[in-house]
């Protein structure tokens, strides 16, 4: 059996890559949130009046990761893989919460002697000293002044309490 050489060939293939569609759904965790910026590599897309930004023509990768910021929100990354039409919907958190806000409850000099200066508290809120025996020895309505007058109580060791509307504190506290 003889073998003959083969004719020289060329053979063009052309291989067409699959192009995916990735939509991110940006919201306040409530209503959707135009003109947000999603950016993936060096391609910047803002949010439409439906929140949405549409990414065309992605190739499928993996770990792909984007970065989505807006004035008034924390600045969100994810991270996904992309092999088939993606809808990611991110929720943005607020950068100040009420919880950011609110200015944690001071009592000092601990220990006292005649007066206590109370700071963050809301004017209205509710200060109740009690003793160690668990007696009321002390109840007032804060009335937005920071200093309070302990110089009536005993020297010891008592548990001041201060409650407003949305929180509520506890310390203990040394009069001298």
């Amino acid at each position: 059996m003889n073998i003959l050489p083969a004719a020289n060939a060329t053979i063009t293939a052309t291989y067409k890559n699959k192009l995916y569609t990735v939509t991110f759904k940006v919201t306040d965790g409530v209503n959707p949130l135009a003109g947000a910026t999603v950016v993936y590599s060096n391609i910047t897309k803002t949010t439409d009046a439906a929140g949405q930004a549409i990414f065309t023509n992605m190739l499928y990768a993996t770990g792909i990761t984007y970065t989505i910021t807006a004035p008034g929100f924390k600045k969100t990354v994810v991270s996904f893989d992309v092999f088939d039409n993606v809808t990611k919907t991110i929720v943005l958190s607020s950068e100040n919460t009420a919880l950011d806000e609110q200015e944690p409850i001071c009592i000092y000099p601990n220990p006292a002697i005649d007066f206590i200066t109370i700071s963050g508290a809301e004017a209205r809120s509710e200060l109740v000293i009690y003793s160690i025996n668990g007696t009321v020895v002390m109840r007032k309505i804060l009335d937005g002044s920071p200093m309070v007058d302990i110089s009536s109580l005993s020297s010891g060791l008592y548990i001041i309490k201060i409650k407003n509307s949305s929180s509520s504190v506890e310390s203990k506290l040394v009069k001298n």
